[in-house]
């Protein structure tokens, strides 16, 4: 079978291969380094999913059945969403999101070292981490409150397949003052979501909720969010394109076209 240049950029292997090929990660170093990010991700996924069926049995399958509950209502929704929506939230949320089991180590070891270093309280959440948050309203800076958060995240896969958790998520979401959800929050706030700013300006609305006050400091911060995500889908498309292109030639000289020549995202 020959391998298809017209794939939607959602198929789970267009990720890996333009994080590969792209000047971001280009290097044989940093595929190890995703690599061992991906094993010590499933190390402790596993550990934590056996906590959660043992220990914190009762209390998991309670938030779990919350979270299926979730995806079967917005299924539909969640099918019609722009690809580009997606990538969006990906690229800024969550960029290794293909190459985890639901905790990043490598996100959480940079925030761990922010916080006791340099004072600085960072986020090293996961866009399942951040979808079961939200949809099982775990709120306040507690352990206990952290700890049946990655359990979650690691068992979210269960009831939710993970290429459906990011639209899960954007349909779930908090977008600011009394918008609740992707279908209140493009209405409202008037966004086309099949489009680059569109897609941008909902995502930035993610960290930076809308305010009803004209003159609060989260509006200037979300349009400035809203540049930066939309850098990324501009210069994501460019390197999806060149990566394509020097991939299918190549490969064409090789006469090398067949799918498995792809680099598989299951065995990453």
């Amino acid at each position: 079978m020959e391998w298809n240049a017209q794939v939607g950029s959602e198929h789970p292997v267009f990720p890996i291969f333009r994080a590969i090929s792209s000047n971001r990660i280009g290097s044989q170093a940093s595929l190890a380094l995703l690599k061992a990010n991906r094993l010590a991700s499933k190390a402790v996924s596993l550990l934590t999913r056996l906590v959660g069926q043992t220990i914190l049995r009762s209390r998991t399958r309670q938030l779990l059945r919350i979270i299926a509950w979730a995806y079967a209502r917005h299924r539909n929704e969640i099918a019609s969403l722009p690809p580009r929506t997606i990538r969006a939230l990906v690229l800024a949320e969550d960029h290794r999101f293909y190459f985890h089991y639901g905790l990043d180590p490598i996100a959480m070891l940079r925030a761990l070292y922010r916080t006791l270093a340099c004072g600085h309280v960072e986020g090293g959440s996961t866009l399942e981490q951040q979808c079961a948050r939200t949809i099982c309203h775990l709120r306040g800076r507690t352990v206990g409150r952290k700890i049946t958060e990655i359990i979650l995240a690691t068992m979210i896969s269960s009831v939710v397949p993970k290429r459906h958790v990011p639209g899960l998520y954007l349909c779930t979401a908090y977008y600011g003052y009394g918008l609740l959800g992707l279908d209140t929050a493009s209405r409202h706030l008037t966004l086309d979501t099949k489009t680059i700013g569109g897609s941008a300006r909902l995502v930035a609305h993610l960290r930076y909720p809308w305010q009803r006050k004209e003159g609060h400091p989260f509006r200037a911060l979300a349009a400035r969010r809203a540049e930066y995500v939309k850098a990324l889908l501009v210069r994501d498309d460019r390197d999806l394109s060149c990566s394509e292109s020097s991939w299918s030639q190549q490969h064409i000289k090789r006469g090398d076209m067949r799918s498995s020549s792809l680099p598989d995202a299951r065995k990453l």
